[in-house]
């Protein structure tokens, strides 16, 4: 009977509670998942922010070569490429080289420059007047001369810079611009080129790396790596074939690739037509919100100790109590008056 008290008292209250954790369990993880991801959207959009303020930062720094007044005063000269003394070329050399100068005062501006043609004395000066016949050999120039041919800006995939007297190059975005007389002829006069090292992107990117699994991309729209905070894995998807194409995503979009599901977001930079995609693997969502299963088992079991526990004192109490009853009922049979009359009084 003990047993069967026991049972009846704890069941129903077990299977209850057992459907209500279950509940709260499942409300729990998808608001600790959305929160997550929430997080993560946050990290992204801090990330796809910083990129444009980069971009606009090249921009501006494009600019002020196109639009320095000395620049405009010298190249645009018809009769620039005639012979001058040295002392007024190495004048005209030193208001150019004052132009990139003031250009690379931003911290995020690596190196300008501009291409000249390469009968200009001092376009061997190869760190900030370069030879156009050293842009030509870029390959990466057919696809700058359709850029521009459609009136945008061109910025490239990471290239090599070189300072003269350093072996070690440094890779780099560039903006490539065709610059133009200002006076209305609309002559083109020079290239100007604007360079970011690529690692000020890559820390860009660290921003959306939320988990350790994360795997996050910018690519341009010729599908060309510009970074990845995981060069092996994302050489290994495009080996595979497996890299998800360029798309604008509202939100984070579950998908799986390469037999591992993913949660993905990437959206379009217009001003550079680049993508940014960023990947979070769903276990490592799932993860963070292994604390809230834990929490809820926890939860569990210490209820079923509490209603266990609560069943086994009701269920001892009330079998006490029919045992008292039980031997009152026998000693009555028994003719022993005198134990019922104690029971009343009792």
């Amino acid at each position: 009977m003990r047993a069967r008290l026991i049972v009846s008292f704890s069941v129903p209250v077990m299977i209850l509670m057992f459907l209500t954790l279950i509940g709260v369990h499942q409300v729990l993880i998808h608001e600790n998942e959305s929160q997550v991801l929430s997080s993560a959207m946050s990290s992204y959009n801090q990330s796809y922010e910083l990129i444009e303020s980069h971009l606009d930062m090249m921009t501006y720094a494009a600019d002020s070569i196109y639009y320095n007044g000395d620049l405009q005063r010298i190249l645009s000269d018809r009769n620039y490429a005639k012979e001058l003394p040295i002392d007024d070329r190495y004048r005209e050399f030193l208001l150019l080289n004052n132009v990139f100068s003031t250009a690379e005062n931003a911290d995020l501006i690596y190196r300008t420059g501009i291409y000249l043609r390469g009968d200009i004395p001092y376009t061997n000066n190869a760190q900030h007047i370069m030879s156009l016949e050293t842009l030509f050999q870029r390959s990466d120039y057919m696809r700058f001369i359709y850029t521009v041919r459609r009136n945008r800006y061109y910025f490239s995939p990471p290239v090599n810079i070189y300072t003269p007297g350093v072996d070690q190059p440094v890779r780099a975005v560039t903006l490539l611009r065709p610059v133009r007389t200002t006076d209305g002829s609309n002559r083109q006069i020079c290239i100007a080129q604007v360079s970011v090292e690529v690692d000020e992107f890559l820390k860009v990117l660290s921003y959306a790396h939320t988990t350790d699994g994360t795997f996050v991309y910018l690519v341009d729209e010729y599908r060309q790596l510009i970074t990845t905070t995981d060069p092996a894995l994302y050489r290994q998807m495009k080996s595979d074939r497996l890299l998800p194409v360029n798309g604008n995503d509202e939100t984070w979009t579950k998908v799986e690739v390469g037999g591992r599901a993913y949660y993905m977001l990437r959206r379009y930079i217009s001003s550079a037509r680049w993508t940014l995609t960023a990947m979070i693997p769903v276990e490592d969502v799932e993860e963070q919100s292994r604390y809230v299963t834990i929490v809820v088992v926890l939860l569990a079991l210490m209820t079923l100790t509490a209603i266990v526990s609560v069943a086994i004192l009701l269920a001892n109490s009330y079998t006490r109590r029919l045992k008292n009853l039980n031997g009152t009922i026998q000693r009555v049979r028994s003719g022993e008056l005198a134990a019922l009359q104690h029971q009343d009084k009792d």
